[in-house]
């Protein structure tokens, strides 16, 4: 059967360009990549674009899930609707994205963005590299940020929040007590429920509060106000630069 010459003339232009017709896909050609997926695009050697709707751009690249976007080299796209750009990066997640050499989205409407940035936790968002958000809904914002539970916040340098609705803000911040919360350069919640707010302080019992710079309360249900306070004993108040408190219920 003769074939017309529009026909010839299109299938010229294609390979001129570049460009092998697979199916309803398109393929790059640059070492066989292949467009299997309906609609789908794949650029790059060995690039593999199998999921319907799918883009695969960079050498050894694949998008696998429906209407996945993989960008850069060996980048892995397998959830649907998901995002991969950066060379080593993976997103397996549905709505997933992740964006930046080696970051990794692998749970639903996860999203990690730098380089080494995890977000392995459903819902949950890592930005800065290496930052690492595993527990569900939970947010890593900085360099090496953690948060490691559920609905857990960590925002700066090295900052880490490693219990169910801890909070930690500030560079090497620690909130690691239940809803506890760390505000300012190395402060340390790790009392349930415990507050902390000002450079070095630590609120390290249950319920215990620390205002100020190098507060510390360290016993249930104790209050430490001023730089440099420190209430120590079980239900004590101390308020003022440098003021303790010396028995169970004291004020000072």
């Amino acid at each position: 059967m003769s074939m017309s010459n529009n026909k010839r003339k299109l299938i010229a232009s294609a390979v001129t360009a570049g460009f092998v017709f697979a199916g309803h896909g398109v393929g790059v050609m640059a070492d066989a990549p292949k467009a299997t997926g309906y609609l789908s695009i794949a650029n790059g050697f060995n690039a593999v674009a199998s999921g319907n709707h799918s883009v695969a751009y960079g050498a050894y690249s694949s998008a696998s899930g429906h209407e996945s976007v993989a960008v850069g080299k060996s980048t892995a796209a397998s959830g649907a609707s998901a995002v991969a750009i950066g060379r080593d990066s993976a997103s397996s997640g549905v709505w997933s994205t992740a964006v930046g050499p080696g970051s990794q989205a692998t749970k639903d409407w996860s999203a990690a963005f730098g380089g080494k940035a995890k977000a392995t936790g459903n819902n949950s968002t890592a930005l800065g590299r290496e930052s690492k958000a595993s527990g569900s809904e939970s947010t890593a914002v900085g360099t090496e940020a953690n948060s490691s539970a559920q609905s857990a916040v960590a925002v700066g340098n090295k900052a880490q929040a490693t219990a169910s609705g801890a909070i930690a803000e500030g560079s090497e911040a620690k909130a690691t007590g239940t809803n506890s919360v760390a505000l300012g350069v190395k402060t340390e919640a790790t009392g349930n429920a415990s507050v902390a707010e000002g450079f070095n302080s630590k609120a390290t019992a249950d319920n215990a509060i620390a205002l100020g710079n190098e507060a510390k309360a360290s016993n249930t249900n104790t209050i430490a106000i001023g730089k440099s306070s420190s209430a120590s004993n079980i239900n004590s108040i101390a308020i003022g630069d440098s003021s303790k408190t010396t028995g169970s219920w004291g004020l000072h």
